[in-house]
Parts: structure tokens; sequence; C-alpha cells
């Protein structure tokens, strides 16, 4: 079995959760804490990858979830409501170079029902996210035809993904657009040929 390196980095992002039960000699898990037994109490936030804290998230301990995973700021409300308003104006790849593949991971990590403070909810996550996409490869794309793509390192993945495949699908219709004109060019002296 092979894994996506996207995936693999994707999820090597760090996102906080919280204790939801006592660890036992649990301190390896968060360098920053200092405790002199080496256990972990309920409540204490820590910063995991999200492979780990999807892993912790999923296992029970007396019926109790281990950790709850903390959305990420930037699939918060306020920021959602910035993309909402204006997906071509923020650099996301300042947030993640995988924010889109973040943001669906952290969205099937939480129930489709349920509502956090400062989250409006997984599925208008996912909405959020598509819209975004959508809106800002047409950019990329416009920008491509015009010629005046200068700042390619600030796209995310997946921008890049569309962007390499637009220019691809440029590159061949222009090759496609050349053939056909040389064809014309050659047809007509044969054409005229035959007139005479």
């Amino acid at each position: 079995m092979y894994y996506n390196i996207d995936d693999i980095l994707c999820e090597d992002h760090l996102v906080e959760c919280r204790l939801e039960v006592d660890l036992y000699k649990g301190q390896f898990l968060d360098k920053e804490a200092h405790t002199e037994d080496g256990n972990l109490q309920r409540g204490h936030v820590m910063k995991l990858p999200l492979w780990m804290a999807k892993i912790m998230s999923e296992q029970e301990y007396d019926g109790i979830q281990l950790v709850s995973v903390e959305i990420l700021e930037i699939f918060e409300d306020e920021f959602q409501k910035s993309l909402d308003a204006g997906p071509t104006i923020m650099n996301l790849k300042y947030y993640s170079p995988y924010f889109y593949q973040l943001g669906f991971k952290m969205a099937d990590m939480i129930a489709n029902d349920v509502r956090l403070e400062r989250f409006r909810g997984a599925v208008k996550l996912r909405e959020t996210l598509i819209e975004t996409l959508k809106k800002r490869s047409i950019l990329v794309i416009f920008q491509l035809v015009q010629s005046k793509l200068e700042e390619l390192n600030k796209l995310t993945e997946d921008e890049k993904d569309n962007f390499y495949l637009s220019k691809k699908i440029k590159l061949e219709y222009e090759k496609w657009e050349q053939r056909l004109t040389r064809r014309q060019k050659n047809d007509i002296p044969n054409k005229k040929l035959k007139q005479l």
C-alpha cells in the first residue's frame, strides 16, 4: 500500500487537542508540558499532528473520548466569512500549503450536525472551501490566459495543480491551433493548383 505524499504532509499540520481523560505517563506527547510525575491531567491542551489527533479522538477510555480536537482558527466563522467575501484576496498558502485538504480533513472529523462556538459547522466549511477553490481557480486560469501570473509561490498545492492542468490544456490547445493553421495554409495552394 502506498501513501500520497500530499496527505502525509497535510496531516503533519499541528492542531490543538484537549485531553478528556487523565493520561498516565503521557508527557512524551507534549514536550512543553512539565510535570514531575510525567502524567497529563484531564483538560490539558497540547498540539498534535493531525494524523495523531484523528486517531486519538477516535479512541475511548471507559466510554470517554481520549481527546477533543479544536477547530483551527483558519476554519472558524470569521475566517470563513472573509473567504466568502473575497476569496482571492487572501494568501491561503501562508496558513497552509494544503489549505483545502486540511479543511476537508478537519470537516470530516466533526459530525455534520455539530455546532461549536465560532464554527458554523462541517457542512458550511465544506461549501466555503469548494466555493473558494472555484473562485480562486477561475482567477488563476484568467491570469494564465493573460500571462500575468507572477505569484505562483502564493498558491496552495491544489491551486498549483489546477494551474498546471490549465497550463497544459492551454499549451495543447495552442499546438492544436497551430497544426490546424498549418494544415489550412498547406491546403490553399493545392486548391489553387487544382483550379488551374
